[in-house]
Protein backbone atom coordinates (compact mmCIF):
# COMPACT_ATOMS: atom_id res chain seq x y z
CA UNK A 1 0.00 0.00 0.00
CA UNK A 2 1.11 3.81 -0.56
CA UNK A 3 -0.13 7.03 -1.26
CA UNK A 4 -1.57 7.89 -4.21
CA UNK A 5 -3.29 10.89 -5.64
CA UNK A 6 -6.66 11.69 -6.95
CA UNK A 7 -7.26 14.66 -9.21
CA UNK A 8 -10.87 15.48 -10.80
CA UNK A 9 -11.42 17.92 -13.09
CA UNK A 10 -14.29 21.07 -12.92
CA UNK A 11 -15.08 23.55 -15.38
CA UNK A 12 -16.55 27.18 -15.08
CA UNK A 13 -20.11 27.42 -16.61
CA UNK A 14 -21.86 30.24 -16.62
CA UNK A 15 -20.34 31.34 -13.32
CA UNK A 16 -20.53 27.87 -11.83
CA UNK A 17 -18.09 25.18 -10.96
CA UNK A 18 -19.42 21.78 -12.53
CA UNK A 19 -17.95 18.22 -12.83
CA UNK A 20 -15.75 17.53 -16.25
CA UNK A 21 -14.88 14.18 -14.93
CA UNK A 22 -16.34 11.37 -16.78
CA UNK A 23 -18.70 9.27 -14.87
CA UNK A 24 -18.38 5.19 -14.78
CA UNK A 25 -21.02 2.88 -13.81
CA UNK A 26 -20.64 1.58 -10.38
CA UNK A 27 -20.56 -2.28 -10.12
CA UNK A 28 -20.93 -1.80 -6.50
CA UNK A 29 -24.16 0.12 -6.74
CA UNK A 30 -27.24 -1.85 -5.71
CA UNK A 31 -25.46 -4.53 -3.87
CA UNK A 32 -23.00 -2.83 -1.49
CA UNK A 33 -24.52 -0.08 1.14
CA UNK A 34 -24.18 3.50 0.54
CA UNK A 35 -22.17 2.81 -3.05
CA UNK A 36 -23.16 5.65 -5.56
CA UNK A 37 -24.75 4.60 -9.20
CA UNK A 38 -21.60 6.12 -10.59
CA UNK A 39 -18.01 6.47 -10.05
CA UNK A 40 -15.87 9.66 -11.45
CA UNK A 41 -12.65 9.25 -13.09
CA UNK A 42 -10.16 10.98 -12.02
CA UNK A 43 -7.02 11.68 -14.29
CA UNK A 44 -4.42 8.86 -13.90
CA UNK A 45 -0.91 9.61 -13.43
CA UNK A 46 0.22 6.39 -11.73
CA UNK A 47 2.85 6.70 -8.93
CA UNK A 48 4.10 9.62 -10.77
CA UNK A 49 6.07 11.33 -7.12
CA UNK A 50 7.50 14.17 -9.05
CA UNK A 51 4.53 15.51 -10.67
CA UNK A 52 2.70 14.50 -6.70
CA UNK A 53 4.84 17.82 -5.54
CA UNK A 54 3.88 19.80 -8.46
CA UNK A 55 0.92 20.50 -7.10
CA UNK A 56 0.73 19.36 -3.77
CA UNK A 57 4.24 20.35 -2.40
CA UNK A 58 4.48 16.67 -0.28
CA UNK A 59 8.03 15.20 -1.31
CA UNK A 60 6.87 11.74 0.11
CA UNK A 61 10.26 9.50 -0.83
CA UNK A 62 12.25 13.00 0.36
CA UNK A 63 14.01 12.78 -3.44
CA UNK A 64 12.48 15.96 -4.68
CA UNK A 65 13.45 18.47 -2.54
CA UNK A 66 14.09 20.64 -5.74
CA UNK A 67 11.17 20.38 -7.59
CA UNK A 68 9.28 23.86 -7.06
CA UNK A 69 5.51 23.76 -5.78
CA UNK A 70 3.09 25.68 -7.85
CA UNK A 71 1.21 26.91 -4.31
CA UNK A 72 0.64 25.48 -1.62
CA UNK A 73 -2.01 23.49 -0.52
CA UNK A 74 -5.13 25.42 -0.34
CA UNK A 75 -7.92 22.94 0.57
CA UNK A 76 -11.02 22.12 -1.51
CA UNK A 77 -12.48 25.11 -2.97
CA UNK A 78 -15.54 26.32 -1.46
CA UNK A 79 -17.61 26.65 -4.75
CA UNK A 80 -16.74 22.82 -5.62
CA UNK A 81 -19.06 20.91 -7.56
CA UNK A 82 -21.64 18.22 -5.60
CA UNK A 83 -19.78 15.29 -7.35
CA UNK A 84 -16.07 15.95 -6.60
CA UNK A 85 -17.32 17.11 -2.89
CA UNK A 86 -18.90 13.90 -2.55
CA UNK A 87 -16.09 11.83 -3.65
CA UNK A 88 -13.69 14.21 -1.57
CA UNK A 89 -16.12 13.10 1.50
CA UNK A 90 -16.43 9.52 0.59
CA UNK A 91 -12.56 9.25 1.44
CA UNK A 92 -12.85 10.67 5.20
CA UNK A 93 -9.47 11.25 6.78
CA UNK A 94 -8.22 9.38 4.47
CA UNK A 95 -7.96 11.95 1.89
CA UNK A 96 -4.92 14.83 2.96
CA UNK A 97 -3.10 17.66 1.14
CA UNK A 98 -6.82 19.05 -0.72
CA UNK A 99 -6.14 21.43 -3.14
CA UNK A 100 -6.88 22.65 -6.14
CA UNK A 101 -5.25 24.61 -9.50
CA UNK A 102 -6.62 26.65 -12.47
CA UNK A 103 -5.18 24.98 -15.95
CA UNK A 104 -3.90 28.75 -15.99
CA UNK A 105 -1.88 28.47 -12.89
CA UNK A 106 -0.64 25.09 -14.31
CA UNK A 107 0.59 26.27 -17.76
CA UNK A 108 1.90 29.89 -16.21
CA UNK A 109 3.80 27.67 -13.76
CA UNK A 110 5.01 25.28 -16.58
CA UNK A 111 6.16 28.20 -18.46
CA UNK A 112 8.44 29.71 -15.55
CA UNK A 113 10.63 26.82 -17.29
CA UNK A 114 11.60 24.87 -13.88
CA UNK A 115 14.21 22.18 -13.48
CA UNK A 116 14.89 19.84 -11.16
CA UNK A 117 17.97 17.24 -11.01
CA UNK A 118 16.31 14.99 -14.14
CA UNK A 119 15.86 17.47 -16.51
CA UNK A 120 13.42 20.31 -17.28
CA UNK A 121 10.46 20.16 -14.88
CA UNK A 122 7.79 19.72 -17.81
CA UNK A 123 9.92 16.76 -19.12
CA UNK A 124 10.77 15.24 -15.92
CA UNK A 125 7.74 15.24 -13.47
CA UNK A 126 5.32 14.75 -16.73
CA UNK A 127 4.03 18.18 -16.11
CA UNK A 128 3.56 19.03 -19.76
CA UNK A 129 1.69 15.57 -20.82
CA UNK A 130 -0.55 16.36 -17.87
CA UNK A 131 -1.47 19.18 -19.17
CA UNK A 132 -2.42 18.41 -22.36
CA UNK A 133 -4.72 16.28 -20.46
CA UNK A 134 -6.29 19.18 -19.49
CA UNK A 135 -6.30 21.18 -22.63
CA UNK A 136 -9.56 19.60 -24.02
CA UNK A 137 -11.61 20.78 -21.61
CA UNK A 138 -11.87 24.54 -22.10
CA UNK A 139 -9.85 27.44 -21.70
CA UNK A 140 -7.06 28.01 -19.23
CA UNK A 141 -9.23 29.99 -16.74
CA UNK A 142 -12.32 27.72 -17.21
CA UNK A 143 -10.76 24.74 -16.16
CA UNK A 144 -9.60 23.36 -12.75
CA UNK A 145 -8.26 20.40 -11.09
CA UNK A 146 -9.46 19.51 -7.65
CA UNK A 147 -7.17 16.69 -6.16
CA UNK A 148 -5.38 15.35 -2.90
CA UNK A 149 -3.47 12.39 -1.72
CA UNK A 150 -4.81 9.21 -0.49
CA UNK A 151 -3.56 6.10 1.12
Amino acid sequence: MGTDISIYVEKRVNDEWVCASPKERNSCFGIVDDEPEYDLQGIEVGRNRALYKVPTGRDLTDSYDDIETVVPPRGLPVDISPEVLAVAERYGDGGFTHSWLTLRELLDFSARGYACRDGPLGEAAGLDDFIEQLRPFGTPESVRIVFWLDG
